[in-house]
């Protein structure tokens, strides 16, 4: 097997077909990725690059890796940062060793390239994997936080129930709203915004939309999934009640004849007054969220342990295309 590192801006147009025609392969149930969307894809970033390690097996691609570096502040220190992203073998290639072989050389090309962190949100199939080549530590599962506004949408055969759903959870945000505090919690991992959102948004997987409400802004994205209408609650940039409330109450306001359910995934450190946290045994995909530290020289004993701790993470779907 033959392993190539480079950088987007480097990869021929040959090498961007070969990746697109290997995610069509191997995430066939997924909508094809063509090679001008992938360029779009790994180039709206701080860097205005990805990394990228393809293994290739008699000249042809079967293996490919990305990761898409932006900046954390980390305890008020700016830090390189990479998330690890579109991990794929190419089914009848899948074998300990050769992801083994593209994950190592895939790690030393970042570090080659002066990345300090990663920190990725990967599937069910590589997430064992990489905790056990100790390529990654597990920080946390993410949960998912769910309001069912019309359980008719969710399950056909309780659509007799709509009025009583949509009563609830206008109640509960009314009544919460006002026991909602608006004080904003401070994270010791945070995205460095004023790089994140000249470019994350502009990616081509977008339909973003973008609300502001009484000095508060969110971020959402409306779409089905597992034939469900949602509504994707993927950031809210003041993180306190107040602001959650704000939020929920825009999207049943504004938009509550686009969606039957609303989730946000992520890690709150409150109880969220506004939607319900499912225990991970019930939801509907697993969130593993894992990370390390590979220039530990940029940190010290104390920063490396709020990297490791999800309790100092500002996290959730704007840092990545799962959904």
């Amino acid at each position: 097997m033959d392993i190539i590192c480079k950088k987007t801006t480097e990869l021929t147009s040959d090498e961007l077909n070969d990746i697109s025609s290997l995610f069509s392969s191997v995430f066939s149930d997924h909508e094809s990725r063509p090679p001008e969307y992938l360029l779009n894809q790994y180039t709206q970033n701080a860097f205005g690059t990805s990394y990228h390690t393809m293994m290739y097996e008699d000249g042809v691609l079967i293996g490919h890796n990305a990761g898409v570096p932006g900046y954390l502040l980390v305890n008020g220190k700016k830090m390189s940062a990479l998330n690890n992203v579109d991990l794929m073998i190419r089914e009848d290639k899948r074998g300990l060793q050769g992801f083994m072989l593209l994950m190592k050389k895939a790690w030393a090309f970042y570090k080659q390239n002066g990345i300090d962190l990663i920190y990725s949100i990967p599937n069910n199939n590589s997430h064992p994997l990489l905790v056990k080549l100790k390529l990654v530590q597990d920080i946390s599962p993410l949960y998912t936080y769910c309001l069912p506004y019309r359980v008719g949408g969710v399950k056909k055969s309780l659509g007799f129930l709509n009025p009583l759903s949509e009563l609830f959870c206008w109640l509960l945000v009314l009544a919460t709203s006002c026991f909602a505090t608006k004080k904003n919690y401070g994270f010791g991992i945070q995205r460095d915004y004023d790089t994140f959102e000249n470019t994350r948004y502009k990616r081509t997987d977008g339909n973003y939309t973008f609300a502001s409400i009484d000095g508060y802004s969110m971020v959402y994205k409306i779409k089905e999934y597992e034939g469900v209408r949602t509504a994707f609650l993927m950031d809210v940039r003041q993180k306190s009640q107040k602001s959650f409330c704000k939020a929920i109450k825009y999207l049943l306001t504004k938009e509550r004849k686009n969606f039957d359910m609303i989730l946000y995934v992520g890690s709150l450190p409150w109880a969220n007054p506004c939607m319900i946290r499912i225990p991970h045994r019930f939801e509907p995909k697993n969130f593993n969220f894992v990370g390390t530290v590979l220039n530990k020289e940029r940190l010290d004993d104390k920063d490396i342990q709020i990297y490791m701790d999800i309790k100092s993470w500002d996290i959730n779907l704007c840092d990545d295309d799962i959904i």
